[in-house]
């Protein structure tokens, strides 16, 4: 019932002001990080096992997938 009474005090049900909100730029550096392991891991493994690759998404689901497995 905390939130209850919280509620009926008028106070807000979460504290949200010390919720740290992550920047895009923080964002934005985590996938920049990502694609660059995807790019190293693409350039390492031999080019015929992904062929038949055409679509880029494609290709990187396969090399997530795969790496599960190792």
């Amino acid at each position: 019932m905390r939130f209850g009474r919280r509620k009926m005090n008028g106070e807000p049900w979460l504290n949200t002001t010390n919720r740290k909100k992550k920047s895009v730029k923080e964002k934005e550096r985590k996938k920049k990080v990502y694609y660059r392991e995807l790019i190293l891991i693409r350039e390492q493994l031999l080019p015929s096992i992904f062929h038949g690759f055409q679509d880029k998404r494609a290709l990187n689901a396969q090399i997530l997938f795969s790496l599960q497995f190792i």
